[in-house]
């Protein structure tokens, strides 16, 4: 289970050459660097003596962190990791303590894992941070609380609300329509009333590492994407790992049945292994328009049937060339996606969808889109309404498998009537792949400084991160232990043993036979796992593949399509005048939204400059007129203070 110590060793000697380089060059770090960091509380439990003077070590006593090493080679390091999840979770689960023993003993720490309740669990991180009541290693989101204890700032919590003797204040609770919800005895419920308050966190007096000069120090840490660590960090630095998810989410689902009996190029090229174009999308919405692709004799198809979601267009713009918000001009400065000539560009092809009537907007018997709930374009989809979507991935995917569930068109898994796609190649795009990326994370991993206090410390932390997301280590915190709670098949891929399975009763034998008596034991423990594994670190064995073909093709371009996600460059930096202003410029350009909350078109005050342009309301004329008037009300400004920090990042 151990990794080789002739690795470890090396990685200690490698981290120790490091930290006395970092050190040296501290001086020039910048604001951002952690480098000289102020020395908060120390811990370093050696677990010799009574609890309670260890209890004491690991909160105050700065002497008991002296002369240890890095993790490689190095007497344990004490650490707590708090987790949203289940507070009782260590209760009656037989095999909870031998996982928290092999994980630690796998990365050489003394790691306690501290489930805290996850209802609550994040609401109480302000209150928290502010308090500086906080573990060495703890889950985060990337809130206004957490940046405010990285970098210092002003955030609001809520917090309970006291009567002149000290009580909580006590109101009903009702339900959506105003009326008083009741218990089972028939007493009407009541909570705590609550306020929002300030917290302010002075810059000295922060209390999270900025990591961003040592990840790439960690094979695996090193592994994190462009467009994540740039939607992760704040202002270019990086203050916490963020907890991989998807990257290349984004693209199409279009109907390849229709395609096939209407012989179009667009999957004929797909078909052949040809990237298609903005040309073949045009054509094939132009017939799953108007040339009957359900052969039901009616008008009653569009090609392109979407919902009232804002951003859905964002998907579009990439194939275009469009920055992702913000972009990298000649001369290596930031700019906004709206002064580029690929934003006027596919704006136009966009509205062109609309003026040619292949958009589910006034089309006979088809929703019109801004009726349509975010998110809720699948299931016209799914009524074969229209033929092609714009979504996530993982949305259409659940379109086929609906379509084959409801005996569609003949649809099975091996013969897939519903296919999926990440891009189209543009003129102004370089006819290159571009696609939308999400931000590529959820949830981040960040380091306190209160008990890890120097360099050091925060390298054997690190390192500790470094070796949970080794392929060895996430196979057991998600799957356990072959034959105890998993079995490998004879294709090599971990089968893990469920209790009472319908279709694997055998599992509970297998169970009852190892001494399990709960599959629970690891509830919650993937929460530390960031997903980021050099290849070199790979997972012994993994999980089977996805049978049906449709399922294969999104999970293949999740993969090969995260090259051609378009990072934001400007995602971490935030200006004065966007805090002050940022509302009324987003409004300008996209509005609050097209529908409204009846179901109803929204306002064209409402609806912001692309969607009245994309529908037709004003011209070209209009539409440069309003981008002048955004770049006048703060644009031009915004642009200027996002290169200055951006610049002022060493970019």
């Amino acid at each position: 289970m151990k990794k080789k110590a002739v690795s470890k060793i090396l990685a200690g000697i490698l981290a120790a050459a490091m930290a006395l380089s970092m050190a040296a060059c501290g001086d020039d770090a910048g604001e951002g660097s952690s480098t000289g960091s102020s020395t908060p509380e120390s811990q370093n439990e050696d677990n010799s003596g009574s609890g309670e003077e260890s209890k004491a070590d690991s909160q105050g006593g700065e002497e008991s962190q002296g002369g240890q090493e890095g993790n490689s080679g190095s007497a344990p390091m004490s650490i707590t990791v708090a987790l949203p999840g289940d507070p009782d979770v260590e209760k009656g689960k037989d095999l909870f303590d031998r996982l928290v023993a092999d994980v630690n003993e796998y990365t050489n720490m003394n790691a306690e894992f501290k489930f805290l309740d996850s209802n609550t669990y994040f609401a109480q991180l302000g209150l928290r941070f502010a308090a500086n009541d906080v573990d060495d290693v703890m889950i985060v989101n990337p809130d206004a609380a957490f940046w405010s204890a990285a970098v210092g700032g002003t955030y609001k919590v809520k917090v309970d609300t006291l009567d002149e003797n000290g009580n909580p204040v006590m109101e009903d609770v009702l339900d959506k329509e105003g009326n008083p919800v009741k218990d089972d005895d028939g007493n009407v419920k009541q909570q705590v009333v609550q306020h929002e308050e300030e917290r302010t966190i002075e810059g000295s007096e922060t209390i999270f590492w900025d990591i961003t000069d040592y990840v790439d120090d960690y094979d695996n840490l090193a592994m994190i994407p462009e467009a994540t660590r740039a939607a992760a960090s704040y202002n270019g630095r990086l203050y916490a790992i963020p907890r991989a998810r998807n990257l290349a989410r984004n693209g199409f689902g279009f109907r390849k049945d229709w395609c096939e009996k209407l012989n179009l190029a667009f999957w004929n090229k797909m078909e052949a292994g040809e990237d298609p174009t903005w040309q073949d999308f045009y054509d094939m919405l132009y017939a799953f328009t108007y040339n009957d692709p359900d052969g039901n004799g009616q008008n009653d198809t569009c090609g392109l049937y979407i919902d009232s979601w804002n951003d859905v267009w964002n998907i579009v713009m990439m194939w275009f060339g469009v920055p992702n918000e913000w972009g990298i001009d000649a001369n290596g400065d930031l700019i906004h996606k709206t002064q580029t000539p690929e934003y006027k560009t596919a704006l136009k092809e966009i509205r062109k969808l609309f003026e040619d009537g292949l958009v589910n907007y006034g089309v006979s018997g088809v929703d019109d889109f801004y009726t349509v709930k975010a998110g809720g374009a699948r299931n016209g989809l799914q009524e074969s309404k229209g033929g092609v979507g714009l979504q996530v991935l993982d949305d259409m995917r659940k379109v086929e498998t609906t379509l084959e569930s409801n005996g569609v068109g003949g649809a099975t898994p091996e013969e897939p009537i519903f296919w999926l796609g990440g891009y189209v190649l543009t003129d102004s795009g370089n006819n290159e792949p571009h696609c939308l990326p999400t931000n590529g994370f959820s949830g981040m991993v960040a380091i306190s400084k209160k008990n890890v206090k120097t360099e050091e410390q925060l390298r054997q932390v690190l390192q500790f991160l470094n070796d949970i997301n080794d392929g060895e280590c996430m196979n057991m915190l998600e799957y356990g232990w072959e034959g105890v709670t998993h079995e490998i098949d004879e294709n090599g891929y971990v089968k893990v043993w469920m209790p009472k399975s319908e279709t694997e009763e055998r599992d509970q034998a297998k169970l009852d036979a190892a001494g399990v008596k709960t599959t629970t034991w690891n509830n919650g423990f993937n929460q530390i796992i960031a997903f980021h594994t050099a290849e070199s670190n790979a997972r012994p064995y993994t999980v089977a593949p996805p049978e049906g073909e449709v399922q294969k093709r999104e999970q293949e371009l999740l993969e090969i399509d995260i090259p051609y996600c378009v990072p934001n460059y400007g995602i971490s930096f935030t200006t004065q005048t966007y805090k002050d202003h940022g509302k009324e410029l987003d409004a300008i350009i996209k509005g609050s939204g097209v529908g409204t909350d009846d179901g109803q078109l929204a306002s064209k005050s409402d609806r912001g400059v692309q969607w009245n342009y994309i529908l037709g309301e004003i011209d070209d004329a209009e539409l440069d007129a309003t981008l002048q008037s955004w770049w006048e009300a703060g644009g031009e400004q915004w642009t200027k203070e996002m290169n200055e920090a951006y610049h002022a990042a060493g970019h």
